[in-house]
């Protein structure tokens, strides 16, 4: 930081004698850093005032056969001569400063890191409950203690945590996990089956067995009774039943598929980031559309980084083309997969998945058949 207010520069040392001149420097009282050899010239950085002693030592330099050349010049004494040289910003650093202060005293930007277990906006009427909001100051403000008062004051949140990073305000929030729910088991209850399936595994908790693997059971049918037949009373069933189970998606083969042709109409694209945090974005202005010419135009040289993305938004138009009988049946039996995929349980867990394609009174349509194994016991309180 010193060195950046008083300036420096760097030079370039070419002679036979660097080695002797570089001896002197420290009766001289030059300090020199970042030494490094550069093919046959030695590139070392010093102050600007180091660099006017050089000119006591001009004799031994003769001697050496060094020369000198300097390749840049750094540091606050360079940058306000390039800013004399403009009244016009001149006139505008000491405003351009103030507000630099001012803004760096502020919270312009408010984060959320993923993943966000509450509703943001509950967590932005928390934050501002507290006196937290864009471009609020951040001066003074412990948020250790916000964080503990917001924690108590949203049930949902099981961990908040809050970080600022210069004008970036972070928080980190994690949902609480309710309470496991206890079945009173005290009910008399009985475990059916709530889809056909054929059975691959059966346990038992509580209660007895109405089933065993390999058979098939209809949708309704009694799993697991409550009803203990050798010591003749009644109880809560509990236990789990496995069965598997086949969903089909059937589709109809396309003839013709759409595509987007562009018209010729084209809209700029825009999109601004500081620090990685995107502030702006231009939206579509067609409903159907291709993004393209992107061209990164950031800049680095600010306080903090500014990104700056652009390109074209071409506008398209849906278009029917026909289709190949490849191309048919490869959109059909992709559309039979998801449909089929679509219609299972989160826990079912896939076995087996076949393709095909039939014809159906000259029509061709594709077939998607997935074998799953799931539980399909469902508790039902014996009225």
């Amino acid at each position: 930081m010193w060195d950046f207010l008083c300036g420096y520069v760097v030079i370039s040392m070419r002679g036979s004698g660097i080695e002797r001149l570089l001896n002197a420097f420290p009766n001289a009282r030059i300090r020199a850093w970042d030494v490094v050899r550069r093919g046959g010239a030695l590139q070392l950085t010093m102050r600007m005032r180091d660099f006017r002693r050089l000119r006591k030592l001009y004799a031994l330099r003769r001697r050496c056969r060094c020369h000198i050349h300097i390749l840049q010049k750094r540091g606050l004494p360079v940058w306000w001569r390039r800013l004399a040289a403009h009244p016009a910003l001149l006139l505008g650093f000491p405003p351009a400063l103030a507000a630099l202060v001012f803004l760096s005293t502020r919270v312009l930007f408010i984060g959320f890191t993923e993943p966000v277990s509450a509703e943001p906006a509950l967590l932005r009427e928390a934050l501002r409950a507290e006196g937290i909001a864009e471009w609020g100051t951040w001066v003074g403000v412990d948020y250790d203690a916000v964080a503990a008062r917001i924690h108590t004051a949203v049930e949902e949140l099981a961990y908040i945590h809050i970080d600022r990073e210069g004008v970036f305000l972070r928080v980190e929030t994690r949902a609480r996990i309710p309470a496991p729910e206890f079945l009173d088991q005290s009910v008399i209850c009985d475990i059916y089956a709530r889809a056909d399936g054929l059975v691959t595994e059966v346990s038992v908790l509580r209660g007895e067995a109405r089933v065993e693997v390999g058979q098939w059971v209809s949708k309704g049918d009694i799993l697991i009774s409550g009803w203990m037949t050798k010591a003749q009373y009644n109880t809560h069933a509990m236990g789990t039943v496995t069965a598997s189970r086949r969903y089909v998606g059937r589709v109809q083969a396309p003839i013709a598929g759409q595509t987007l042709i562009e018209t010729g109409r084209a809209k700029r694209y825009g999109r601004v980031t500081i620090a990685g945090m995107k502030v702006w974005e231009s939206g579509p202005p067609f409903p159907w559309y291709t993004l393209s010419d992107l061209r990164d135009k950031s800049l680095t040289g600010f306080l903090l980084p500014i990104g700056l993305l652009t390109g074209l938004y071409y506008e398209c138009v849906p278009t029917d083309v026909p289709l190949t009988r490849e191309e048919s049946v490869s959109q059909a039996l992709a559309r039979a997969e998801a449909m089929a995929l679509h219609m299972l349980p989160e826990d079912a867990v896939i076995l087996l998945k076949d393709a095909y394609t039939r014809e159906e009174g000259g029509v061709l349509f594709a077939y998607c058949v997935i074998t799953t194994e799931e539980e399909i016991g469902e508790t039902r309180v014996r009225e």
